[in-house]
């Protein structure tokens, strides 16, 4: 077993990431992510947007410009058998981490919908796979759908709700990837958006969507 990043064999601790690359407990602290998978990054992996790693899997499926009317149809399907109904009266724009981190102040920011009065942009990085690119967009397009309607509850409710869109999306793409999606979901720490995601998560379980969008709304 060879770490992924030094490349030598592993004699003690090591780590190992949800796609089975392994790394020594001394790169652990310096082996760079891929900003779109979350994975490992090795020499194949291509430095983007100044400082941040994209790794070989997702240079492969990287999500392009014309795949993503595709992609919003693809998902606009999903919500609309979910009985959400189709969500439009938006625009996409591609964006690059500073742009992102000047509209929010993180960092990690991967996407953003606004509202200017009666008109929506969704903004999403533009670096990213094409599972990656749909846990965004499903997210961001559940944003325009509380917009639409005027609904401004606490956010971890807000957050949670349009990150239960996400998973059930990602469930429906159903690949291995995907999958590592909805389990960092499933355990995300995050006070807003995990804690959020979880209590929208089981009351879809029990009341499907109309018990959600009553949580919502209540």
């Amino acid at each position: 077993m060879n770490c992924i990043h030094c490349g030598k064999i592993i004699s003690n601790t090591y780590y190992m990431d949800w796609a089975g690359n392994q790394v020594c407990s001394t790169c652990y602290g310096i082996v760079s992510r891929c900003v779109s998978c979350g994975q490992f990054c090795n020499h194949q992996a291509k430095i983007i947007d100044g400082d941040k790693m994209l790794c070989h899997h997702c240079q492969r499926y990287y999500m392009r410009k014309k795949d993503a009317r595709w992609m919003i149809n693809y998902i606009n399907s999903i919500y609309e058998n979910e009985g959400l109904g189709r969500i439009g009266n938006w625009r996409l724009k591609g964006a690059n981490a500073a742009t992102l981190m000047s509209m929010t102040g993180n960092p990690y920011t991967r996407g953003v919908a606004q509202r200017r009065g009666d008109y929506y942009t969704i903004f999403v990085y533009r670096h990213l796979s094409r599972t990656a690119f749909a846990e965004v967009l499903a997210h961001e397009m559940l944003h325009i759908w509380q917009y639409e309607r005027d609904i401004y509850a606490e956010d971890i409710l807000m957050e949670g709700f349009c990150n239960l869109g996400s998973f059930i999306v990602l469930n429906k793409i159903g690949t291995p990837r995907a999958f590592n999606f909805m389990k960092t979901m499933n355990a995300d720490t995050d006070p807003i958006y995990g804690e959020g995601f979880r209590i929208m998560r089981d009351i879809y379980r029990e009341q499907g969507w109309e018990g959600v969008i009553r949580k919502l709304t209540e």
